[in-house]
């Protein structure tokens, strides 16, 4: 038997992928799906266990992850990796190691304790759904089959919890004097006349800086609230590895970091990062963008908002989602079945389908997910807090 230790996160993957893409995978290549994931799971929480769907891993171990001794939670939330539950001999589990009844009553028991699942991307026509999980879930879901850009739903609704409280005009002269900006590093100073990242058909011309080491500004603050600093960056230039930091007496204190490329064609995007409210103790803030890794970053506009709401946000808040952000793309989106799934990403041309469903099941949730790990990690966050999960609770009771 394969078995784990209790932790925040357990991680059921894949870590080959060796049939994925390509019939010959050099053998330095064969960890390459689950290292990324591994690793990506570590950034979110260091309590990781992991199960490794390539050994002979049985349905009876796949539920001693999930539950301990006394038929409890082992873990806080169990993610299925890329293509994990689905069939196929990337991993070499037929269709029928699914349907086993035990895995049925250890995601029951695990659901009913209060814990999480998601079931993250599949491989097209190659996720399994077993009458159990159709059951459990009030129908289940189809797979579509067209791609899509995802974006959160309600995002106008959200938006009314944001108060807007000051702006920074990046690369005015007036603007960046009122802020009392520095940087180090600069690489460019340019205009650009882009699309919108949510609405191609929108330009908008903006003036702003590239660099490579920091960009430093401050901003006004409210002590004792949670903030949001909204920022616009090409997509056409590097964003991966720009990090907000909040100044703490003479300490710097990490708040955020991207973690990856658009990879998009060309355009403004709107990009967040959250500054919980322990961080902001006066109505002035410093804060700092830097390049983790010295390669240039870039940004055009800055907005402070507040965010209001406290333990009122909503559900799709909660799960770690915010207006105007680009969520991601997907290969295909969710068709939901049954009146109890929740939809708070949806396709941008195919508002009918969704990339992220999520259902209360027990005490606990079932999420189902075509968005890629990456592009979770929000979401992971907030669902190993127990604080968030009741507050989860009460928002889907009454939305």
């Amino acid at each position: 038997r394969y078995g784990v230790d209790d932790s925040d996160l357990l991680l059921v993957t894949t870590p080959s992928g060796i049939f994925n893409k390509h019939k010959h995978t050099p053998p330095d290549d064969f960890l390459s799906v689950a290292r990324s994931e591994l690793k990506l799971m570590q950034r979110i929480s260091p309590s990781v266990a992991f199960l490794d769907m390539d050994l002979p891993v049985s349905p009876a171990d796949i539920g001693q992850g999930l539950l301990d001794e006394k038929g409890q939670p082992r873990c806080k939330v169990a993610v299925f990796g890329r293509g994990a539950f689905s069939s196929g001999k990337h991993d070499f589990k037929p269709e029928s190691f699914w349907t086993d009844p035990g895995l049925h009553q250890a995601f029951q028991k695990y659901l009913d304790g209060g814990g999480c699942i998601l079931l993250g991307p599949s491989y097209p026509n190659r996720e399994v759904l077993p009458d159990w999980l159709v059951s459990m879930t009030g129908g289940g879901w189809e797979e579509g089959i067209v791609p899509d850009k995802a974006v959160v739903a309600s995002s106008a609704r959200i938006q009314s919890n944001q108060k807007l409280l000051d702006e920074v005009d990046v690369a005015n002269t007036v603007s960046e004097s009122a802020h009392a900006v520095t940087f180090a590093g600069e690489t460019f100073e340019d205009t650009q006349n882009l699309p919108d990242g949510l609405n191609e058909r929108k330009m908008i011309k903006d003036d702003g800086r590239g660099f490579s080491a920091y960009y430093q500004f401050t901003v006004k603050t409210e002590p004792g609230v949670k903030h949001r600093l909204w920022l616009r960056v090409n997509t056409g230039r590097n964003m991966k590895g720009m990090a907000l930091l909040v100044q703490q007496g003479e300490k710097w204190v990490q708040v955020g970091v991207r973690t990856q490329n658009d990879g998009a064609t060309r355009h403004f995007e709107a990009l967040y990062f959250d500054v919980p409210a322990d961080r902001i103790t006066s109505d002035q803030t410093v804060f700092r963008l830097i390049s983790k890794t010295g390669d240039e970053v870039n940004t055009y506009h800055l907005w402070m908002y507040k965010v209001e709401g406290g333990a009122n946000l909503s559900w799709t808040e909660l799960l770690g989602f915010s207006p105007n952000h680009n969520v991601g793309e997907v290969s295909h989106g969710l068709i939901p079945h049954g009146k109890d799934w929740k939809m708070p990403v949806l396709l941008s041309q195919h508002p009918e389908q969704a990339a992220l469903i999520v259902r209360k099941i027990g005490n606990g949730y079932l999420i189902r997910s075509e968005l890629s790990l990456e592009d979770s990690v929000n979401t992971l966050k907030a669902l190993i807090k127990d604080q968030t999960r009741e507050q989860l609770k009460n928002a889907l009771a009454g939305s």
